[in-house]
């Protein structure tokens, strides 16, 4: 668990170093993040997708358990944007802060305390959860992103040229048709996958400026709260009202506490969002996750 925070707070120090001591200039690494953000971050969700397993009579409970959560945070996120008066591009940094996850670190840190039982949940919770925030997350930015206001059409057809999106549904429906991939495309998809996450943190690290957090304390401050403390309690009511067992309900917890995912900063960047302040989410939310995460598992497992 704690080998996969480090690696990932790692990485986005590397980063910063690399940007600070110029190792390459704005060009690569704007490259650098619409590499990932269309061909590194679909392969990713597409493989995720493509190999997960649904079996089990909880497995519906568990799914409906996250997506309500997710959409009773949304309400409070809109609600929250007009009492504190956050602007549109920096709400939609907030609210990716918010409800995204990081799927490499629940994937490391989840199995360790459930085991083989903790894999088929997570893989079902990212299954059900990858495009559901990926399209919450697309029309925040397309209604409240600094590249303008949109029009319903333009909006719908957002989300439909996603890439983040048209991995889930290639992913998922090559999953439950039973469709056949050749070994040689899966092995492709998942060299490609495995440049998501370092390419990811590493242009993370070189988006962040020092001193930043000083101008992004309230925005900073509500995407920790509503990630660590809003988002794990509305899951354990959602999880109670359906009847999850002990243990899914313990898995969804620690799912819902997982840092925010390093793909909320190339969406930003390439859809408008307040990048910096996504950054500095990112970063203080990661280092956040290092006592959360031990201590909610610690919890759960009493």
């Amino acid at each position: 668990m704690t080998d996969a925070l480090l690696q990932v707070a790692a990485l986005i120090a590397f980063g910063y170093g690399l940007k600070h001591y110029r190792f390459a200039d704005d060009g690569f690494w704007r490259g650098l993040e619409r590499l990932a953000y269309w061909v590194f971050l679909p392969a990713l969700f597409c493989q995720v997708l493509i190999q997960a397993t649904f079996s089990g009579a909880v497995v519906l409970q568990l799914a409906n358990a996250l997506v309500l959560a997710i959409l009773i945070l949304t309400v409070m996120l809109l609600f929250t944007k007009t009492i504190l008066r956050i602007d549109g591009p920096a709400f939609t940094s907030v609210f990716q802060g918010s409800v995204r996850f990081n799927s490499y670190v629940a994937l490391a840190t989840i199995p360790a305390l459930y085991g083989e039982t903790g894999i088929v949940f997570v893989t079902l919770l990212i299954a059900t959860g990858v495009p559901l925030v990926n399209v919450l997350c697309v029309l925040m930015l397309s209604r409240y992103g600094n590249m303008g206001k949109r029009s319903p059409m333009a909006i719908v057809q957002a989300v439909i040229t996603n890439p983040l999106i048209m991995a889930c549904v290639i992913g998922l429906l090559v999953n439950r048709l039973a469709i056949p991939v050749s070994s040689v495309v899966l092995d492709m998809v998942g060299i490609l996958a495995r440049a998501a996450l370092p390419c990811g943190l590493l242009a993370v690290g070189a988006a962040l400026v020092p001193g930043a957090l000083s101008g992004h304390v309230r925005g900073v401050g509500v995407s920790v709260v509503a990630r660590f403390v809003l988002l794990p309690l509305i899951s354990v009511g959602t999880g109670i009202l359906l009847q999850l067992p002990q243990e899914a309900l313990g898995i969804l917890i620690l799912f819902q506490i997982q840092p925010t995912s390093t793909a909320s900063y190339v969406l930003a960047r390439q859809l408008g969002g307040d990048a910096s302040l996504m950054a500095t989410i990112i970063t203080i939310q990661t280092l956040f996750a290092f006592g959360v995460i031990p201590i909610t598992q610690w919890l759960v497992a009493m």
